[in-house]
């Protein structure tokens, strides 16, 4: 998150990156495995995706998901 001050105003940015993996669960392990901070852990959407998120060190979350398709 960055903070712009300007004219006596406060305006927070915020950046949200997704990507896309068939294998989270093996990620999710692997970056546990490796000491990295999880913020989110495991959630699953009613509809089947399963995600989880890291924040790199310049504080950008990265959501990383396995998408479900849809039901028809």
């Amino acid at each position: 998150m960055m903070t712009n001050e300007r004219d006596g105003l406060s305006t927070v940015l915020a950046f949200t990156l997704r990507s896309r993996s068939k294998e989270v669960d093996a990620l999710y392990e692997e970056l546990k495995t490796k000491g990295i901070k999880i913020v989110l852990e495991f959630f699953d959407e009613p509809w089947g995706d399963r995600h989880f998120a890291i924040v790199d060190p310049n504080r950008i979350n990265i959501d990383l998901v396995r998408y479900t398709a849809p039901e028809e």
